[in-house]
């Protein structure tokens, strides 16, 4: 998601009574004294009694609005329990802030590393120099997968038969052997494999679904 919006004033001032608040040089004033969704320009801050009597300009003035407020914390991600994923967020204003902090590796930077053990909804703040503005994004946490075979060889011939003991809380929709003689099985999870040769091989497999996998080797 894209979050913007162009300028913010706030006056904070003291009298007695209810104040007003002008910041188009006392032609109009308002009981706030916050001014949201500016344009770029130049505004001249004039507070009044609540009778719009006695205008006092604003020391500072003109306050000039150089560029829209703008934060973007990306598209949502998706990542497998474990792994972890930077946030690339870009903003116009000098501080972020991050919400919750859990599994993030900073709260006042603008690319923290995200690290949930579930599935979290993050916001970014963007402020400073007349802005404030957020943002969200969704990290979604997938079941992550533990690959592993057991195997029993033949006293026959030089046969092993490959047995599956992966394991997830989701789905395993893959399964890639490498036997380690160059050959590659991809079609069955509990394979049998003739080796042409006596010797060690080092075999592997790979369990994976669309979003995780994970690789498992022995000797």
């Amino acid at each position: 998601t894209f979050v913007s919006n162009l300028g913010t004033i706030t006056s904070f001032a003291t009298g007695a009574g209810d104040l007003r608040y002008s910041i188009d040089g006392g032609l109009n004033f308002f009981e706030g004294n916050t001014f949201n969704n500016l344009g770029i320009g130049s505004y001249t801050v004039v507070v009044a009694n609540g009778d719009e009597s006695c205008p006092v300009m604003y020391g500072n003035n003109p306050i000039q609005i150089d560029q829209p407020c703008m934060v973007d914390a990306g598209a949502d991600r998706t990542i497998c329990l474990g792994a972890a994923v930077t946030l690339s967020t870009s903003g116009t204003a000098p501080i972020f802030g991050w919400t919750p902090s859990t599994g993030l590796s900073c709260t006042d930077c603008s690319n923290p590393l995200a690290n949930p053990d579930t599935t979290t909804t993050y916001i970014v703040t963007n402020s400073g120099g007349g802005c404030f503005v957020m943002d969200t994004i969704i990290i979604t946490v997938l079941p992550s997968i533990n690959a592993g075979f057991n195997f029993i060889t033949s006293c026959a011939d030089l046969s092993v038969q490959f047995t599956d003991t992966s394991r997830t809380t989701g789905t395993i929709t893959s399964y890639a052997w490498d036997f380690g003689d160059g050959v590659i099985d991809s079609l069955n999870f509990n394979p049998t494999h003739h080796f042409t040769e006596a010797g060690l091989y080092y075999v592997s497999l790979t369990a994976s679904n669309e979003n995780c996998e994970d690789t498992y080797e022995r000797l």
